[in-house]
């Protein structure tokens, strides 16, 4: 839990900020592999990250950790393609919902909960963009 906790401290917004959630930036963590299957889909793959420790070296020596594969539907293969480190999530949801034809109360809480999923598998994290104060 150590290495979080670093950024978590990086992400902290003061109390007296009003931050959009859909303003974050979604990017895909370092080893994290997409291969296209031939529906046109995307399976997701990522080894659990390395861990010192003899019980860590035994599980992998026995292959005991497995590695994370997700398998996408055609929304999450159009989520997915749309990380690119520059579009925050409005955007991305933005495209999603003109492409599978939802309204926007849907499409912002399949976004969220979908980022949830990849988040929890560590598959992606969120940066907040930093807000500049106007000065005045």
């Amino acid at each position: 839990m150590r290495r979080w906790r670093k950024n978590q401290a990086e992400l902290v917004v003061s109390a007296g900020e009003a931050c959009d959630p859909f303003a974050a930036v979604p990017l895909i963590v370092q080893g994290v592999e997409a291969r296209e299957d031939s529906h046109g889909m995307l399976q997701i793959r990522a080894m659990p990250p390395r861990k010192p420790g003899l019980a860590s070296s035994l599980a992998r020596r026995f292959g005991l950790q497995r590695p994370v594969r997700v398998n996408l539907d055609a929304n999450g293969t159009a989520f997915w393609r749309q990380i690119d480190g520059r579009r925050s999530l409005r955007d991305i949801e933005c495209v999603v919902r003109q492409q599978t034809q939802q309204d926007r109360k849907e499409s912002e809480k399949a976004t969220v909960l979908f980022t949830k999923m990849l988040m929890l598998r560590h598959l992606i994290y969120l940066v907040v963009p930093k807000q500049e104060k106007s000065g005045g």
